[in-house]
């Protein structure tokens, strides 16, 4: 899986910014950073069709559950869901907007 140049690009285009992990055959794990909000982001390829990834909030994760098995367990978080990986970067970016607005006392409709 090679998502890291893409989901780089995109994510500075929006204002944030993005550290590679660690990456796998069939996931990568990001670290991704906004304002002073941070997040740890795992994609995924899915396993009949499509991608997705596991959007966390840093502090709800310990150190211990940074593998791409052990974040699906992190009860904390949003999934995104995408056909194409361009699709799944902007979805995943959207999704931590709103975490992060959410934080803010925003709805997570908002």
């Amino acid at each position: 899986m090679k998502l890291y140049k893409q989901f780089g690009e995109l994510a500075k285009a929006y204002g944030f910014e993005v550290k590679k992990m660690s990456e796998g055959t069939a996931c990568e794990i990001f670290m991704v950073k906004k304002d002073d909000r941070v997040f740890v982001v795992a994609a995924y390829i899915g396993s009949y069709k499509g991608f997705y990834t596991k959007i966390v909030l840093l502090e709800h994760v310990p150190v211990s559950y940074w593998s791409c098995e052990n974040l699906m367990y992190v009860p904390h978080g949003l999934y995104a869901f995408a056909d194409d990986e361009k699709e799944l970067v902007e979805k995943t970016l959207t999704k931590i907007n709103k975490m992060i607005n959410y934080a803010r006392g925003s709805s997570l409709e908002a």
